[in-house]
Formats: C-alpha cells, structure tokens, sequence
C-alpha cells in the first residue's frame, strides 16, 4: 500500500471511529497581503516601455508565498482566439443584419411579398346573374416575373357566363412577363349559383418563374363573395296540422326571378319516417320524390302538386325538406348546386270526428280492381269528442273517366247521379241527427269501372278511380255556439288490365291435320289440335306467359303454329310453356288477337271406354300490369274431347269408343 493510501485509511478510521478520538487539527497557514503595481489605463509607455505617471497602486491577495505579477506580460502574452472570436462575432451580427434587411425590404432578390393582387367587384352577386370581376396585379419587385400565369379557381356550381350551362371550376390565363413596378389587368366573367346569403369563395392564385430558376413560385389571394338573393323563389303550401292515414296535399310553386332563362332546373323532395306517396302531378322522374322542371325562362311559374298521407300518433311532428336547384353535371337526377332549402313542419292530430273507407275489406290507400268487378266500399265513422255532435252528413264522391254510373249503389243513401255522390244524412239514417261521444257507424256502397270492349279500348289506357269521403257535422263549443267540423279522406283505384285466354279443342280446323279414329277408340292414337287466343285491354302487360299441363295418356308431338315459337315443353312434368313476351294494350279489341296453335296425341286406355277424357290440364296465362305493378293471372278450363266447337262434331264422338260401346 503506498503512502497515501494508508494516510487515507487512517483518516477514514478517525472519521468514523465511535472511541471518541478526535482527530488533530492540522496547522493554519495564514494568507499575506501583497501590493502590485498596475498600469490602469492597459497601455504600454511607447517610449520606454515603463509605466505611467498615473499608474495606481492595485491591491489583491494570494497565498503566501506570491510574488509581484507584471500585467503587461500577461498582456503581452494574450489567448489569440479571443481575438478571432471578437471579429466573427462582428461579422456574424453584420450579416444577420443585412440578411434581415434583405428579407423585409425584398431588395436586389424577388419575394411573393413584393407581389400585390387586388381584386374590384361587388361583394354580392345575385345567383344566376352574370358576375365580372377586375385582377390587378403589381410587381413590386426589382425583377421581372416570367412565365406568368393567373388562374382562377371557382366555388362549386359556378357555370359558365356565355352560355350558363358549362361547369366552371378552374381557368387559367396566360399572363406572358410582367416587368418590375408593372400592373397587369384582367377581366373574368362567371355565373355563380348558391342559396340566399350563402358565402362563397373565389381563389386568385398567381404562378410565376424568375431568371435563373426553372422553380415556379406561387402567390395567391381569396376574394369572398355572398350570394345576394336566389334566382328563384319557391313556395310550399300545406296544413300545419293533419291527420294521421288521411290524404294531405302539398302544392309547391317554383317561380323564376333570374333576368335569363335557368337550365336545368331539379326539384327533390326528402320525406320523413312513415310518408306514404300516393301521387304527384307533374309525375315524378326516377323516383317518387325527384322532379326534372327542365329550362324555366323569366318570370315563369312551375307548379308540383304531391299527395300522400302521414302514419304516426297524435301530435308527432314530421318535417319535409325541399331542395331546388340546377341539375349534377353527371347525374342529370341531382342536384349539383341548390338555389333554395324549404322545410315544413307539419302535427299530427287525431280529428273530432274520424272517417275511414275500405275497398273490398282492404284499407290500402291504392286499391287494384278489374274492370266490371263490382267493388264493396265501407266507411266507418267515430265522435272522437267528450260531446255529441249533431246532424252528420256523409258523402262519398265517386270519379273517373272509366266509372259505370249505373254499378253506383249506396245502402241506406241517396245516390246523386249528377256528380256520381251518394249522400247519408239523418233524413235516411236516424242516428245521424245525434251521434253521441265515443259512438261508431258503418255504411256500405258499391261502384264498378266499365267492362272492357272494342269501344272502351280505344278510348282508355292506364285509367283509375277516386272515392272521396267527406263528413261534416255540428256542435255546440264553450259559448254554446254551434260550429261546424269536418274531416275528410279518399281511395284511388288502379284499373288493371284484363287479360282474356281463349282455347279450344278441334280435330277439323286448325293448320295441322289430325289423324286417328273418332269417336276415339282404346288403345288406338287420335290427334287434336289446340287453339289459343289472347286478348288485352286497358294496359300494356309484359313477359306474359301461357303454360298448360297434359295428363300421362297426352302426347305433345311437338308441332306449333307459327313456326319456331318460343314454347318449351318439360317431360318429366309434362307441361307446356309458350313465351308470349309483351303484350300492347288493345289486343283483341282494337286489334288482332295474339293466337297460335300446337298438336296433341291421344292413346285411350280399357279403362276410359264411355268416358270423357280432359286433354289439357291447368291452363293459365301471367304477366305483369305496367301502369298496377301486379302480376295478372288468368285460367281458362280444362279441355276434354268433347269438342263441340269442331264444325263436324256430332253425338257420340265425345265418348272414348263412341255412343254404342256398351
């Protein structure tokens, strides 16, 4: 262990010894003072090198033992990085500053700051009209600007100002080089659209080069713009309170107040939870709710008239919302900028005094009924009041081009042919004079649509019937006063097409020849040709379908008239399918029938002697009603051999080994 490590040990056993030893102070050197002499100016005497005059006396202390210290030798003999440290200092401070100055004032380089945009216009532009707007643009800086371009960047369903219809979103105009201290004008031209007060926004953005940099460098500017009013107005007139499942109008005006014809106009229509659309005159494009108003010139009015009823409970709100505006350029059924935001709060109330019809048991606010089928109507009423009401009268209107005035009928009511009304009041009901808080009533009519024929056909198409039910009654208010209440609702009927099937089974006309004996006989084949024929009346139907079945004892032989008819035939289930396709309204009645024909083989058995076998089983035709939407199904009776339509038919060759084969 060398010495001073032993002399640390030591010390560290005194230090934490616990005997009480105390540890022997060590002997104190005291500090003395000294007095050097220092030049207080730091300047050397240039003649002798010795010190001035005016020297003073400087007094400090060191530890004993120090002598004098000369400050000139410690000048003399200086760190020389202190000084270069002092001049890049300088420099340093020298350059921030001239590069500041650069930076702020733009000089002897180009800045964007040194660019000036200015646009002069209004700050409101009414929609649909023409908005002009001048760009200035000041280079303030000490160079050129090259390859200058403006471009324009619009807000959304900007159109353009020649012809008011091509979408504008960006133009861009070559502005060549704008000198230093040099103002260029533009002028551009657009046609904004939008809702009243809405803000929108045009971007002026200049693109520019400088010399000696392919770099391009951007300076742009927003330009805010209100729209001041709407090129149209639009209106919805409606109840405010309705009541639930009843039919409720909405009649919309759309006006133009643009000085130019607006393109393209789209009116929508957003429902709430449980509308119910009945109908709407125009009718509807696409949909039930969208509406194509087309070009609307100055000052010209379109008016929409919807229909439907509202489902829900007393005093549930429901909003409509109505958006009008010109159409998407890549959807022609949307609306690519909106003019006008209509919305319309309607509640529902329960009436004073309730109504309700139903068509042949259904209360379906669109009733599908085929022409000259009587239909049973059914209205039931109710005082939803704590107090009777007084001197009801019930009327039940019905309409239509295609209603048979001499089918009306009205239990209990008068039939008013004059406007095809039936009226119950208390001079054919007595119950009506007072019905009584809470009490209920049912009345029964009846109507049909006139049956189809050659006449009728070439008259209607896509035809229907309305029944309006109206109630009015009195009662006495909290002044005794009378007043009077009413209520009100309606049915339509769709008028379905009447497809006819017509068939026969003959051995002697027809386009095939059949062989075979008759009266049929067993175990030998006869051959009969069947003859179908379909009409159609009031609506076009379409992917109309004939199919039949033939018993195990049938043969189908394949043979169809015309040639290469679209008929399939299924072995395994013996059934017959001819593809008739659509089907024009009219067939039959204002023209020709569609008819074809195919040949059958019949193979008696013992067991069939004496009797009448059916040859064609489950006939039917289908298809579906464009004007109803519902699938039309048709049958038409077995055909068995007794075919007494066949001009050569006589007794006995009905019977499968004739008359006398017993």
């Amino acid at each position: 262990m060398s010495i001073d490590d032993s002399k640390i040990e030591g010390l560290k056993r005194k230090l934490f010894s616990n005997s009480g030893e105390e540890m022997p102070e060590e002997p104190r050197v005291r500090l003395q003072r000294h007095s050097v002499i220092v030049n207080s100016s730091w300047k050397d005497d240039e003649d002798d090198g010795k010190i001035a005059k005016d020297e003073e006396a400087v007094t400090f202390s060191s530890y004993g033992g120090a002598k004098g210290l000369d400050v000139r030798s410690i000048k003399s003999k200086g760190n020389p990085f202190k000084r270069i440290l002092a001049v890049v200092s300088v420099f340093f401070v020298l350059a921030l500053g001239f590069a500041g100055y650069t930076f702020y004032t733009g000089s002897n380089f180009v800045s964007s700051n040194n660019i000036d945009i200015r646009l002069l216009g209004p700050v409101t532009s009414p929609a649909g009209e023409a908005l002009s707007l001048d760009v200035d643009i000041t280079n303030r800086n000490t160079t050129d600007l090259l390859l200058a371009d403006l471009v324009i960047t619009y807000p959304e369903g900007t159109r353009n100002a020649d012809d008011r219809v091509t979408s504008m979103t960006q133009d861009r105009i070559s502005l060549g080089t704008i000198g230093k201290g040099q103002t260029v004008r533009e002028n551009i031209k657009s046609v904004l659209f939008g809702e009243e007060n809405s803000k929108k926004n045009i971007k002026v953005s200049l693109e520019y080069r400088i010399e000696g940099s392919t770099n391009i460098f951007l300076k742009d500017k927003q330009y805010p713009i209100f729209i001041g009013s709407s090129p149209i107005s639009v209106n919805v007139d409606s109840a405010s309170e309705v009541v639930p499942e009843q039919e409720n109008e909405f009649r919309i005006t759309v006006r133009s107040n643009s000085s130019s014809i607006i393109k393209g106009l789209i009116f929508k229509a957003e429902y709430p939870f449980g509308f119910d659309f009945i109908s709407a005159v125009p009718s509807t494009a696409g949909d039930n709710s969208t509406w194509v108003l087309g070009d609307i010139k100055p000052g010209e009015e379109r008016e929409i008239v919807l229909r439907g009823r509202i489902l829900g409970g007393e005093l549930q709100q429901r909003v409509f919302r109505f958006y009008t505006g010109t159409e998407d350029v890549t959807d022609k059924l949307a609306i690519g900028t909106v003019f006008v935001n209509n919305s319309t709060t309607i509640t529902l109330k329960r009436p004073f005094l309730s109504a309700d019809i139903s068509l042949d048991g259904k209360n379906d606010p669109v009733y599908v009924a085929h022409s000259g089928d009587g239909i049973q109507g059914e209205i039931t009423y109710q005082n939803n009041l704590d107090v009777p009401i007084n001197d009801a009268v019930i009327q039940a209107r019905i309409t239509g081009p295609m209603l048979d005035k001499s089918s009306i009928q009205g239990n209990q009511g008068f039939y008013r042919s004059v406007d095809n009304t039936i009226v119950w009041d208390n001079s054919t009901i007595k119950e009506l004079a007072e019905v009584k808080s809470g009490s209920t009533g049912r009345l029964q009519f009846s109507f049909a649509a006139l049956k189809p024929s050659t006449e009728n056909n070439a008259t209607f198409k896509n035809q229907t019937l309305k029944v309006e039910l109206s109630i009015r009654a009195k009662r006495l208010n909290e002044d005794k006063v009378p007043e009077e209440l009413s209520s009100n609702v309606s049915r339509t009927v769709k008028i379905a097409s009447d497809l006819n099937l017509t068939t026969r089974l003959v051995r002697n006309v027809g386009p095939f020849v059949n062989t075979g004996p008759i009266p049929t006989m067993p175990e030998q084949a006869s051959t009969y040709t069947v003859l179908v024929s379909l009409k159609n009346s009031y609506n076009s139907v379409k992917d109309v379908v004939y199919t039949a079945t033939l018993p195990q004892y049938v043969e189908w032989l394949g043979q169809t008239y015309p040639n290469n008819s679209p008929v399939t035939f299924n072995a395994d289930k013996k059934q017959i399918s001819w593809r008739v396709g659509d089907m024009q309204s009219g067939i039959g009645y204002s023209q020709s029938a569609k008819d074809f024909a195919f040949q059958v083989s019949f193979l008696p058995s013992i067991g069939q002697i004496n009797s009448t076998p059916v040859i064609v089983t489950d006939q039917r035709i289908a298809g579906k009603d464009n004007f109803t939407g519902q699938i039309t199904e048709i049958k038409a009776e077995p055909l068995d051999i007794k075919i007494e339509t066949d001009p050569k038919f006589k007794y006995g060759d009905d019977k499968v080994g004739g008359a006398d084969s017993n």
